[in-house]
């Protein structure tokens, strides 16, 4: 498994890009961790969505975007929803996964998250 964890979401940025072509293959399956934001800023499932949804979140397309470009099929990344993911049902993404994308912004509450999901 291979735990990815940036400052940002550029991870198909060209500096980066060749160092982690040999660790994310196209067949790899990913599960992101969406687990580090603010509770003022997501409260609920709306405001979650708003951020990491495939329909219309604000990040998804980068995050998306960045896994794509080494081949990686869109149905084969996975978001942690805290909103919605019960404990087994983010423990079997997890294992599924190749790849655990942690994303950045509160690593502490991010802990909280994955210890209550015993993670």
């Amino acid at each position: 498994m291979i735990n990815i964890l940036l400052e940002n979401t550029q991870i198909d940025a060209r500096w980066l890009y060749g160092s982690l072509k040999k660790y994310i293959k196209p067949n790899s399956r990913v599960a992101v961790v969406a687990l580090s934001f603010k509770e003022n800023r997501v409260r609920n499932l709306e405001d979650w969505d708003a951020l990491y949804s495939k329909e219309n979140g604000k990040y998804y397309g980068s995050i998306a975007g960045g896994l794509l470009s080494y081949g990686i099929q869109e149905e084969n990344i996975s978001f942690l929803n805290w909103f919605k993911d019960t404990k087994e049902t983010a423990a079997r993404t997890v294992e599924m996964a190749d790849i655990v994308y942690f994303l950045g912004g509160l690593p502490d509450r991010m802990m909280e998250r994955i210890h209550a999901l015993e993670l």
